[in-house]
């Protein structure tokens, strides 16, 4: 019995730090959408498990972001959630309805804030270090990709979506200056990238078919990482950058599966954004440091090249500078 009291306690205390505070992480300023997500979506979740359970475990790893105290606590409540509104997501899927298409986009929207705080924290939590962040991200991405294609089958009811009516698309969302150092890696990542297909002239007909496929990807990837570096650096509209993953493209993702270095050099820099992000929500703080350092060592640390060396460390220093930019702030 003091078990299921504890746990409604929580419950409580998570719905209305949610409805104070959480909620503010979620919203997009430019969309107005804080009445959504302040008031709607608990008021959704009561009649969907998934989205209650997204609310819970999103609310639970933001306070383990802001206090020390029960730190520990609460990120095994934000995994338990996470869990319990992932499989019940899973469940949903194949039949959508139009009376949950509304509360299944809220979920979506939370699915990669999930896959970056749920990352980071069970890093931060694992003695042997060896939790897979490119691997916990890109399962959050083919759930993610699951749901785009059941609504994207049904075009009537994104139509009708009073949250993506309020939304700007993101070809029309306003650019600022690129950072020099950051123009500068971009422009190396894509260099890199051009040069592999032709030193692959003397390969197998296979491998240079594989390259090329990789090329191709990787190359759309770089152009809507830079689109996203210039337009996301604007505090409203940051959550974007969740969605570059879902911009770059599924051949994209093979190339990740594939361990294709460039691809994951891409994959690099944008966790390097993520980090400058940080500075401003909880979500993204520290995870852009995490996936670089396990990018550059399971990856590059014992077979490091130039220009992946110089790239590796152009992503150390910009990952340093924005570190020292939010201690000074």
């Amino acid at each position: 019995m003091g078990s299921v009291q504890h746990s409604h306690i929580l419950e409580l205390q998570l719905m209305n730090r949610w409805s104070i505070v959480t909620y503010k992480s979620m919203s997009t300023p430019i969309a107005n959408d804080e009445y959504m997500w302040q008031t709607k979506v608990p008021a959704m979740s009561l009649e969907h498990d998934f989205l209650l359970n997204g609310l819970f475990a999103i609310t639970a790893f933001e306070v383990a972001t802001s206090y020390e105290r029960d730190r520990h606590c609460y990120v095994n409540a934000g995994i338990s959630y996470q869990t319990l509104a992932v499989s019940s997501f899973r469940n949903e899927l194949p039949n959508i309805q139009p009376d949950s298409f509304e509360a299944m986009l809220c979920f979506s929207l939370m699915l990669m804030v999930l896959a970056l705080a749920s990352a980071k924290f069970s890093s931060e939590g694992n003695d042997s270090g060896s939790v897979d962040m490119v691997q916990n991200m890109l399962t959050h991405f083919e759930l993610l990709r699951g749901c785009a294609v059941v609504m994207e089958s049904q075009p009537t009811f994104i139509e009708q979506s009073p949250y993506i009516r309020r939304l700007k698309r993101f070809s029309e969302l306003p650019q600022l200056p690129l950072n020099a150092a950051v123009d500068a890696a971009i422009s190396k990542l894509s260099e890199t990238n051009e040069l592999r297909v032709a030193s692959t002239v003397a390969d197998s007909y296979e491998r240079r078919l594989e390259q090329v496929a990789f090329w191709k990807a990787c190359k759309t990837a770089i152009l809507m990482l830079r689109e996203c570096w210039v337009k996301c650096a604007d505090v409203n509209y940051k959550g974007y950058a969740l969605a570059w993953l879902n911009m770059a493209g599924e051949d994209y993702v093979k190339a990740i599966k594939a361990n294709d270095d460039i691809a994951l050099l891409t994959l690099m820099y944008w966790g390097v954004l993520a980090e400058t992000l940080g500075q401003d929500i909880w979500w993204a703080r520290g995870f852009g440091c995490l996936l670089v350092d396990q990018i550059s060592t399971l990856r590059f640390d014992d077979n490091i090249q130039a220009p992946g060396k110089e790239l590796v460390l152009s992503a150390w220093k910009l990952i340093q500078e924005s570190s020292a930019t939010r201690a000074t702030a």
